[in-house]
């Protein structure tokens, strides 16, 4: 019964932040950091912010100089296996350039986020030293 509670909670904070079409990630970060109920009912057994504000930080990559900021390291349930996890807000936006119909883009915003995923495959793939620091 304390998780469904738990769960009734967070949808209706979230149903909040959405009506009021909250913009700012930093709003959604909270969010799921004070609904861990969140993560549980999405399959994860553990999470970590990993923001400015919660003083978690990825060790700097020694041979790239690389030090990602992502919004939440996640350890799913069904295997074991971590994930990053990354807060978009929700509001809506233009996510594709389609003045020519045989020729759709995307917007520059939809590049930084590719970009973003772009560096975070660098970071624990290259160097698998850092997939082991996080396990720790």
């Amino acid at each position: 019964m304390v998780m469904k509670s738990k769960l009734i909670k967070a949808i209706l904070e979230l149903e909040q932040l959405l009506e009021v079409g909250e913009n700012h990630e930093d709003s959604y970060q909270k969010f799921f950091e004070q609904n861990e109920i969140v993560f549980t009912v999405l399959g994860y057994k553990n999470f970590l912010a990993f923001t400015k504000a919660s003083g978690n930080k990825l060790p700097k990559d020694e041979s790239s100089g690389l030090q990602p900021e992502p919004d939440f390291i996640v350890q799913r349930e069904d295997n074991g296996l971590f994930e990053i996890f990354e807060i978009k807000t929700p509001v809506s936006k233009n996510l594709v350039i389609d003045k020519n119909p045989y020729r759709e883009k995307f917007t520059s915003e939809v590049q930084s986020y590719i970009s973003q995923t772009t560096t975070y495959e660098k970071y624990f793939t290259r160097n698998p030293t850092n997939r082991q620091k996080i396990k720790k």
